[in-house]
């Protein structure tokens, strides 16, 4: 049975882009990052399972890990894409990780920042399932807005509320277009468990078949970071390592990416 696309934007022409937003995100959140891209590509801006406008009536309380990229697949070939370019923040990333690894015909570059393919110890990663279903809980429990409120408080968006109030508006107000049981059911499952797109908690052989991917990549992290560990919002002043040389398409998309703090 066919799944159905993901609710997205588009913009732009020429050849295809697939920008994948973060948790609690959706396809408008690297708004920036879109337009600027939009001068060589058509971006297309998909709203992840969980998130905006690609929750269903009939979603159930975890989002099945392969149904996400089946998904994913199903939004690339109702854009009339056969393969893209594929740029993932965090949770993003790691979708785009996992589609590379399933569908690699499907991805001509893959530019992956502020994400990580799994962690690796098994009593870390048994205590990140914990803590994710215990936010799941909390999700539910204190309501949207709540939650909001305290995720942008963290750290992590500091470099936004430096650019002004109007900026952390607006994506406060993207962020409120979430539903709080989607976004628990975001959480509950990862690569490994039984579904979703998860937070980080993937095990380590997921990890381990990062080593075999057929298309030109790379990751990005912060001066001083943990590469596809670190948390912080990426920066200009991030380096990029590449995973393969000349990859002239994949150098524009992390430019772009960098010079946005909109993630």
């Amino acid at each position: 049975m066919r799944t159905r696309p993901l609710h997205y934007e588009r913009r732009g022409r020429g050849p295809a882009v697939m920008l994948l937003h973060g948790f609690t995100g959706n396809g408008r959140s690297m708004g920036d990052v879109s337009l600027a891209l939009a001068r060589d590509f058509e971006v297309i801006a998909p709203d992840l399972p969980g998130h905006g406008r690609s929750i269903g009536a009939d979603d159930g309380p975890v989002y099945p890990f392969d149904e996400c990229l089946d998904r994913l697949a199903e939004t690339l070939e109702h854009a009339g894409h056969p393969r893209a370019h594929w740029l993932g923040y965090s949770m993003g990333a790691r979708l785009a990780l996992a589609f590379a690894l399933r569908f690699p015909g499907r991805v001509s570059s893959l530019l992956l920042v502020g994400g990580r393919a799994g962690i690796v110890d098994a009593s870390e990663r048994a205590a990140r399932r914990r803590a994710d279903d215990a936010l799941a809980d909390r999700i539910e429990a204190d309501g949207i807005e709540a939650f909001i409120d305290e995720w942008l408080a963290q750290p992590l968006f500091e470099s936004q509320r430096r650019r002004g109030h109007e900026l952390v508006a607006v994506q406060r107000r993207q962020r409120l277009d979430n539903d709080a049981r989607a976004l628990a059911a975001s959480l509950r499952a990862a690569p490994g468990r039984s579904g979703a797109a998860g937070r980080g908690s993937a095990g380590s052989r997921f990890r381990r078949t990062c080593a075999g991917l057929p298309a030109p990549s790379c990751q990005c992290r912060r001066s001083g970071g943990r590469g596809l560990g670190s948390r912080g919002a990426p920066r200009a002043a991030c380096r990029v390592h590449r995973r393969r040389k000349g990859i002239p398409a994949q150098g524009r998309l992390a430019g772009e990416f960098h010079r946005s703090d909109s993630c």
